[in-house]
């Protein structure tokens, strides 16, 4: 088994999807939330995410518990594919979360696709 000095974070299914509104969510599965400064969310149309090229909602301080998610008003459009990512920051290292596909239907319900 690899010890890790770092948390390690998963990015949970979108939901809540209402109109523009959509809840990002998060759960770190393994280390502290003790020496995280920020965290949050970044999604694009594009698979390549990054805190550097895409859309971006950043949380100052250490989540409140290992679940963490943001509610995020956002001009989705109906039908186009988004994908998003978790984020933390702690101890200068950036650590991402797997990828979420999603999208916003016409009848505002999401189809989530963990990758």
């Amino acid at each position: 088994m690899i010890e890790r000095d770092y948390p390690l974070l998963k990015t949970l299914a979108v939901d809540n999807i209402t109109g523009d509104n959509v809840r990002f969510s998060a759960l770190i599965t393994a280390g502290s939330v003790e020496n995280i400064t920020e965290y949050g969310f970044v999604w694009a149309e594009s698979f390549v995410l990054t805190l550097a090229n895409s859309e971006k909602v950043i949380i100052s301080g250490s989540p409140p518990a290992e679940n963490f998610y943001c509610d995020v008003t956002y001009a989705f459009e109906p039908q186009n594919v988004y994908y998003v990512r978790s984020f933390i920051i702690s101890d200068g290292l950036i650590i991402y979360g797997n990828i979420v596909q999603f999208r916003r239907l016409k009848s505002s319900i999401t189809v989530n696709k963990i990758l």
